[in-house]
């Protein structure tokens, strides 16, 4: 393998099934021969089987050879915002955990601080070094389908995502975890699922979508944006999604 082929390899997040994996494994092969840079495990697959999370004492297995096998280099990545999304559930073993939405009505910064500092806890404990949260979307539609029905934005307010945000973010970072800000270039304010097909918020996106991004960065974040697969054909006259848009 080339070195450009293992620059290359270190781009890319792999999911794949099983609960456990030996040298024999797929994941494994491309790991240890494509030069593969992470995983992302989730809990269930698209059909409700199990995929790759059971119980901490699993988890924790799983990722310990995962490591071993890739020389202690590779990402782990799931999914651990709070609430609805979560690939550690509760009924597995893992601590219960609140939405953003619901810790948002309260109101209080500090309590998403402390849920962050317990999710981050499980996380390292578990041996996850990648959350893909939080959610900076805002909440502009409370009847979209994936942010606003799941109560996965911490509200409509610009200041008020980047400042609950920012106590997820650093519970993580004092855990020595990174985080990825999401979705680019704004998800809240969509009438539809992008996970269903391509979503057009040319009409009812809003600029101030972008200020949690810009106040995060401002502030230091440097770790990940995930973009969204939205189309806005005012930021991309090619109606290119966010996902393949060019910078």
């Amino acid at each position: 393998m080339s070195d450009l082929d293992k620059q290359l390899g270190q781009l890319f997040l792999a999911g794949f099934d099983g609960m456990s994996v030996d040298r024999d494994h797929p994941v494994i092969e491309a790991v240890e021969q494509d030069g593969l840079g992470g995983v992302i495990l989730f809990d269930r697959n698209v059909d409700g089987t199990r995929q790759n999370i059971d119980s901490p004492s699993q988890l924790r297995d799983l990722t310990g050879a995962l490591q071993r096998y890739a020389g202690n280099s590779l990402i782990i990545a799931v999914d651990q915002e709070g609430g609805m999304i979560c690939r550690l559930k509760e009924a597995d073993g893992f601590p219960g955990t609140r939405s953003a939405g619901r810790l948002a009505v309260d109101g209080e910064p500090e309590q998403v601080g402390r849920q962050a500092e317990i999710i981050a806890g499980s996380l390292r404990e578990c041996g996850i070094n990648f959350n893909l949260a939080p959610v900076v979307d805002l909440n502009l539609n409370t009847a979209n389908p994936i942010i606003g029905r799941y109560e996965r934005s911490y509200g409509s307010s610009p200041e008020v995502v980047a400042e609950y945000a920012s106590r997820f973010i650093d519970a993580h970072h004092d855990r020595g975890i990174a985080c990825c800000i999401k979705h680019f270039p704004g998800h809240g304010s969509a009438a539809a699922d992008s996970h269903s097909g391509f979503v057009d918020i040319t009409e009812c996106w809003e600029e101030k979508e972008l200020e949690p991004y810009s106040l995060l960065i401002e502030a230091g974040f440097d770790d990940a944006v995930m973009t969204a697969h939205v189309i806005h054909r005012g930021l991309d006259k090619q109606a290119i999604p966010a996902t393949l848009s060019r910078p």
